[in-house]
Protein backbone atom coordinates (compact mmCIF):
# COMPACT_ATOMS: atom_id res chain seq x y z
CA UNK A 1 0.00 0.00 0.00
CA UNK A 2 1.63 3.44 -0.75
CA UNK A 3 1.58 5.56 2.20
CA UNK A 4 -0.56 8.77 0.79
CA UNK A 5 -3.12 11.01 3.05
CA UNK A 6 -5.84 9.01 1.17
CA UNK A 7 -4.95 5.69 1.79
CA UNK A 8 -4.35 6.64 5.69
CA UNK A 9 -8.10 8.53 5.78
CA UNK A 10 -8.97 5.54 3.87
CA UNK A 11 -7.41 3.13 7.23
CA UNK A 12 -8.62 5.42 9.55
CA UNK A 13 -12.50 5.00 8.28
CA UNK A 14 -11.76 1.09 8.38
CA UNK A 15 -10.28 1.09 11.53
CA UNK A 16 -13.42 3.22 13.22
CA UNK A 17 -15.86 1.03 12.12
CA UNK A 18 -13.30 -2.00 13.86
CA UNK A 19 -13.45 0.54 16.55
CA UNK A 20 -17.39 0.93 17.18
CA UNK A 21 -17.51 -3.06 16.91
CA UNK A 22 -15.71 -3.22 19.56
CA UNK A 23 -17.49 -0.43 21.25
CA UNK A 24 -20.40 -2.51 21.10
CA UNK A 25 -19.42 -5.28 23.62
CA UNK A 26 -21.24 -6.27 26.26
CA UNK A 27 -20.60 -4.14 29.34
CA UNK A 28 -19.13 -6.09 32.63
CA UNK A 29 -20.91 -6.25 35.37
CA UNK A 30 -20.04 -3.21 36.53
CA UNK A 31 -21.93 -0.84 34.03
CA UNK A 32 -25.20 -2.18 35.92
CA UNK A 33 -23.97 -0.30 39.37
CA UNK A 34 -24.20 3.17 38.41
CA UNK A 35 -26.76 5.39 36.11
CA UNK A 36 -25.28 7.11 33.23
CA UNK A 37 -25.76 10.58 32.73
CA UNK A 38 -25.04 12.85 29.90
CA UNK A 39 -22.92 15.82 31.42
CA UNK A 40 -22.79 19.25 28.93
CA UNK A 41 -20.40 20.64 30.55
CA UNK A 42 -16.72 20.34 32.11
CA UNK A 43 -18.41 20.40 35.65
CA UNK A 44 -22.20 18.89 36.13
CA UNK A 45 -24.11 19.81 39.35
CA UNK A 46 -26.44 17.68 40.64
CA UNK A 47 -29.25 20.05 43.13
CA UNK A 48 -32.09 17.33 43.28
CA UNK A 49 -30.01 14.52 45.55
CA UNK A 50 -30.97 15.83 48.70
CA UNK A 51 -34.45 15.10 48.31
CA UNK A 52 -35.63 11.85 48.74
CA UNK A 53 -39.78 12.48 48.35
CA UNK A 54 -41.87 9.16 49.09
CA UNK A 55 -45.74 8.52 48.97
CA UNK A 56 -47.53 9.19 51.74
CA UNK A 57 -51.48 9.88 52.65
CA UNK A 58 -53.06 12.98 50.66
CA UNK A 59 -54.27 15.02 53.75
CA UNK A 60 -54.52 18.95 53.33
CA UNK A 61 -52.73 20.41 50.87
CA UNK A 62 -49.35 18.34 48.80
CA UNK A 63 -46.41 18.16 51.20
CA UNK A 64 -43.54 19.47 48.64
CA UNK A 65 -40.26 17.83 49.39
CA UNK A 66 -38.33 21.42 48.81
CA UNK A 67 -34.55 21.41 47.13
CA UNK A 68 -32.28 21.15 49.84
CA UNK A 69 -29.18 24.19 48.70
CA UNK A 70 -26.44 21.43 49.07
CA UNK A 71 -25.29 20.60 45.69
CA UNK A 72 -22.68 17.58 44.49
CA UNK A 73 -20.20 18.30 41.86
CA UNK A 74 -18.56 16.11 39.72
CA UNK A 75 -15.44 16.99 37.21
CA UNK A 76 -15.37 14.99 34.05
CA UNK A 77 -11.60 13.93 33.17
CA UNK A 78 -10.14 12.52 29.83
CA UNK A 79 -9.22 9.21 29.24
CA UNK A 80 -7.32 7.63 26.41
CA UNK A 81 -5.77 4.81 25.24
CA UNK A 82 -2.83 5.08 22.38
CA UNK A 83 -0.95 3.23 19.92
CA UNK A 84 0.96 3.66 16.66
CA UNK A 85 1.38 2.09 13.68
CA UNK A 86 4.54 1.17 11.84
CA UNK A 87 4.31 2.64 8.66
CA UNK A 88 6.45 -0.37 6.94
CA UNK A 89 3.11 -2.46 8.32
CA UNK A 90 1.13 -0.16 6.24
CA UNK A 91 3.36 -0.06 3.01
CA UNK A 92 3.52 -4.55 3.54
CA UNK A 93 -0.48 -4.81 4.01
CA UNK A 94 0.58 -6.59 7.25
CA UNK A 95 -2.54 -4.44 9.19
CA UNK A 96 -4.55 -7.84 10.27
CA UNK A 97 -3.34 -7.88 14.21
CA UNK A 98 -3.97 -4.01 13.95
CA UNK A 99 -7.21 -4.45 12.99
CA UNK A 100 -7.93 -6.11 15.96
CA UNK A 101 -6.02 -3.98 18.04
CA UNK A 102 -8.37 -1.41 17.48
CA UNK A 103 -11.09 -3.58 17.69
CA UNK A 104 -9.83 -4.29 21.53
CA UNK A 105 -9.44 -0.57 21.66
CA UNK A 106 -13.35 -0.23 21.36
CA UNK A 107 -13.85 -3.07 23.45
CA UNK A 108 -12.45 -1.59 26.10
CA UNK A 109 -13.83 1.53 25.91
CA UNK A 110 -17.24 -0.64 26.67
CA UNK A 111 -16.16 -2.41 29.11
CA UNK A 112 -12.73 -1.16 31.07
CA UNK A 113 -13.49 1.95 31.00
CA UNK A 114 -16.44 2.19 32.86
CA UNK A 115 -15.36 -0.42 35.32
CA UNK A 116 -12.22 1.54 36.16
CA UNK A 117 -13.89 4.70 36.73
CA UNK A 118 -17.12 2.96 39.05
CA UNK A 119 -14.42 0.67 40.70
CA UNK A 120 -12.30 4.06 41.86
CA UNK A 121 -15.36 5.64 43.33
CA UNK A 122 -16.41 2.58 45.53
CA UNK A 123 -12.90 2.78 46.33
CA UNK A 124 -12.68 6.23 47.42
CA UNK A 125 -16.35 6.19 48.65
CA UNK A 126 -14.83 6.58 52.25
CA UNK A 127 -13.28 9.90 52.04
CA UNK A 128 -14.51 11.45 48.66
CA UNK A 129 -17.75 13.35 49.67
CA UNK A 130 -20.99 12.62 48.64
CA UNK A 131 -24.39 15.25 48.91
CA UNK A 132 -24.63 15.73 52.09
CA UNK A 133 -20.57 16.84 53.22
CA UNK A 134 -19.98 13.58 53.88
CA UNK A 135 -17.98 10.86 52.59
CA UNK A 136 -19.97 8.60 51.00
CA UNK A 137 -19.19 5.56 53.11
CA UNK A 138 -20.15 7.14 56.71
CA UNK A 139 -21.37 6.63 60.02
CA UNK A 140 -22.31 10.13 59.87
CA UNK A 141 -25.06 10.84 57.58
CA UNK A 142 -27.27 13.71 59.23
CA UNK A 143 -30.78 12.53 59.15
CA UNK A 144 -33.20 15.91 59.56
CA UNK A 145 -32.73 18.68 61.20
CA UNK A 146 -32.25 17.22 65.32
CA UNK A 147 -28.52 15.90 64.94
CA UNK A 148 -29.88 12.69 63.72
CA UNK A 149 -27.14 10.35 62.00
CA UNK A 150 -27.10 7.09 60.20
CA UNK A 151 -24.13 4.93 58.97
CA UNK A 152 -24.16 3.02 55.65
CA UNK A 153 -20.40 1.57 56.90
CA UNK A 154 -19.49 -1.07 59.34
CA UNK A 155 -16.59 -3.90 59.94
CA UNK A 156 -13.28 -4.05 62.06
CA UNK A 157 -11.02 -3.15 59.40
CA UNK A 158 -10.03 -7.02 59.51
CA UNK A 159 -10.91 -7.64 55.90
CA UNK A 160 -11.11 -6.46 52.47
CA UNK A 161 -13.96 -4.46 51.88
CA UNK A 162 -17.23 -5.58 50.58
CA UNK A 163 -20.72 -4.24 49.52
CA UNK A 164 -24.28 -4.17 49.69
CA UNK A 165 -26.49 -2.58 46.92
CA UNK A 166 -29.58 -1.81 46.07
CA UNK A 167 -29.85 -1.84 42.31
CA UNK A 168 -33.98 -2.56 41.84
CA UNK A 169 -34.44 1.59 41.62
CA UNK A 170 -34.60 3.54 38.71
CA UNK A 171 -31.46 5.89 40.20
CA UNK A 172 -28.13 3.41 41.21
CA UNK A 173 -25.97 4.52 44.01
CA UNK A 174 -23.40 5.33 41.53
CA UNK A 175 -23.26 8.08 38.71
CA UNK A 176 -21.47 7.31 35.44
CA UNK A 177 -21.17 10.40 34.14
CA UNK A 178 -20.39 11.07 30.14
CA UNK A 179 -18.87 14.38 28.47
CA UNK A 180 -17.72 12.84 25.52
CA UNK A 181 -18.94 9.36 24.37
CA UNK A 182 -15.32 7.34 23.51
CA UNK A 183 -14.15 8.04 19.62
CA UNK A 184 -11.22 7.44 17.91
CA UNK A 185 -8.91 9.37 16.07
CA UNK A 186 -6.00 8.70 14.04
CA UNK A 187 -3.44 10.79 12.28
CA UNK A 188 -3.60 10.55 8.36
CA UNK A 189 -1.02 13.22 7.17
CA UNK A 190 1.82 11.42 6.12
CA UNK A 191 3.98 14.59 6.63
CA UNK A 192 3.26 14.82 10.36
CA UNK A 193 6.48 15.56 11.93
CA UNK A 194 6.46 12.53 14.59
CA UNK A 195 5.40 10.16 11.42
CA UNK A 196 8.89 11.73 9.51
CA UNK A 197 11.07 11.12 12.58
CA UNK A 198 9.52 7.82 13.72
CA UNK A 199 8.34 5.74 10.52
CA UNK A 200 5.28 5.42 12.24
CA UNK A 201 1.53 6.63 12.64
CA UNK A 202 -0.23 7.67 15.76
CA UNK A 203 -3.53 6.62 16.55
CA UNK A 204 -5.73 6.34 19.92
CA UNK A 205 -9.50 6.79 21.49
CA UNK A 206 -10.49 9.76 23.74
CA UNK A 207 -13.32 10.07 26.24
CA UNK A 208 -14.53 12.74 28.37
CA UNK A 209 -16.17 11.66 31.58
CA UNK A 210 -15.92 10.45 35.44
CA UNK A 211 -18.00 8.56 38.19
CA UNK A 212 -19.52 9.28 41.31
CA UNK A 213 -22.08 9.17 44.09
CA UNK A 214 -26.14 9.39 44.41
CA UNK A 215 -28.06 8.44 46.95
CA UNK A 216 -25.50 7.01 50.25
CA UNK A 217 -28.96 4.73 51.25
CA UNK A 218 -28.32 2.79 48.01
CA UNK A 219 -24.94 1.17 49.24
CA UNK A 220 -23.57 -0.41 52.72
CA UNK A 221 -20.19 -0.93 53.44
CA UNK A 222 -18.63 -3.48 55.21
CA UNK A 223 -14.59 -4.23 55.68
CA UNK A 224 -15.45 -6.87 58.24
CA UNK A 225 -15.05 -10.50 57.08
CA UNK A 226 -17.44 -11.56 54.98
CA UNK A 227 -19.72 -13.75 57.19
CA UNK A 228 -23.12 -14.71 57.91
CA UNK A 229 -22.73 -12.40 61.21
CA UNK A 230 -21.77 -9.41 59.68
CA UNK A 231 -24.04 -9.77 56.31
CA UNK A 232 -27.32 -10.02 58.30
CA UNK A 233 -25.98 -6.73 60.11
CA UNK A 234 -25.18 -5.04 56.70
CA UNK A 235 -28.84 -5.83 55.24
CA UNK A 236 -30.35 -5.17 58.32
CA UNK A 237 -28.99 -1.73 58.33
CA UNK A 238 -29.50 -0.81 54.60
CA UNK A 239 -33.46 -2.13 55.48
CA UNK A 240 -33.74 -0.14 58.99
CA UNK A 241 -33.19 3.42 56.83
CA UNK A 242 -35.68 6.34 57.63
CA UNK A 243 -36.09 9.39 56.00
CA UNK A 244 -36.17 12.79 57.67
CA UNK A 245 -39.27 12.29 59.19
CA UNK A 246 -38.75 8.67 60.97
CA UNK A 247 -40.66 6.63 57.57
CA UNK A 248 -38.92 3.34 56.60
CA UNK A 249 -37.76 4.03 52.84
CA UNK A 250 -38.09 0.63 52.28
CA UNK A 251 -34.62 0.06 50.99
CA UNK A 252 -33.32 -3.94 50.28
CA UNK A 253 -30.23 -4.66 48.75
CA UNK A 254 -30.42 -6.79 45.56
CA UNK A 255 -26.36 -6.90 45.19
CA UNK A 256 -23.19 -8.19 46.77
CA UNK A 257 -19.90 -7.23 45.27
CA UNK A 258 -17.12 -8.56 46.30
CA UNK A 259 -12.89 -8.54 45.88
CA UNK A 260 -10.26 -11.64 45.52
CA UNK A 261 -9.69 -12.19 48.93
CA UNK A 262 -13.55 -12.98 49.37
CA UNK A 263 -15.05 -14.37 46.52
CA UNK A 264 -15.29 -17.92 48.54
CA UNK A 265 -17.00 -16.70 51.33
CA UNK A 266 -19.29 -14.66 48.79
CA UNK A 267 -19.84 -17.84 46.49
CA UNK A 268 -20.21 -20.27 49.97
CA UNK A 269 -22.47 -17.48 51.46
CA UNK A 270 -25.22 -16.78 48.13
CA UNK A 271 -24.38 -19.54 45.90
CA UNK A 272 -24.45 -23.10 48.01
CA UNK A 273 -27.78 -24.27 48.88
CA UNK A 274 -26.58 -25.76 52.12
CA UNK A 275 -23.94 -25.40 55.01
CA UNK A 276 -20.60 -27.04 55.57
CA UNK A 277 -22.99 -29.76 57.92
CA UNK A 278 -25.72 -30.15 55.38
CA UNK A 279 -28.00 -27.76 56.83
CA UNK A 280 -30.19 -25.05 54.32
CA UNK A 281 -28.50 -21.69 53.87
CA UNK A 282 -31.12 -19.20 54.52
CA UNK A 283 -28.98 -16.60 52.46
CA UNK A 284 -29.04 -18.70 49.29
CA UNK A 285 -29.93 -16.65 46.12
CA UNK A 286 -30.29 -13.68 48.88
CA UNK A 287 -28.91 -11.24 46.59
CA UNK A 288 -26.89 -11.22 43.47
CA UNK A 289 -23.03 -11.47 43.09
CA UNK A 290 -21.00 -9.06 41.56
CA UNK A 291 -17.22 -10.07 40.91
CA UNK A 292 -14.75 -7.21 41.46
CA UNK A 293 -11.82 -9.39 41.59
CA UNK A 294 -9.90 -7.32 38.95
CA UNK A 295 -10.68 -3.88 40.56
CA UNK A 296 -11.12 -3.81 44.21
CA UNK A 297 -8.27 -4.41 46.37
Amino acid sequence: MLVTQASLEALRVGFNSRFKQGLSATPTGFAALATTIPSTTKIQTYGWLNAFPQWREWIGERRLKSFSERVYTLLNRKWEMSGEIPLDDIRDDNLGIWNEIVTGFGTGAAQELPEIQIAAAIIAGVTALCYDGQPFFSANHPIGDAGAVASNRSGDSSGQAWYLLALDKPIKPFIYQEREKPFFQMVTDPNDSYVFDNDKIKMGAKARGAAGYTFWQYAHRCDGALNAANYAAAFQAMTTLTDDEGRPLGIKPTHLVYGATNRAAAKTMIEAQNQAGGASNIYWKDVELVDGSTRLP
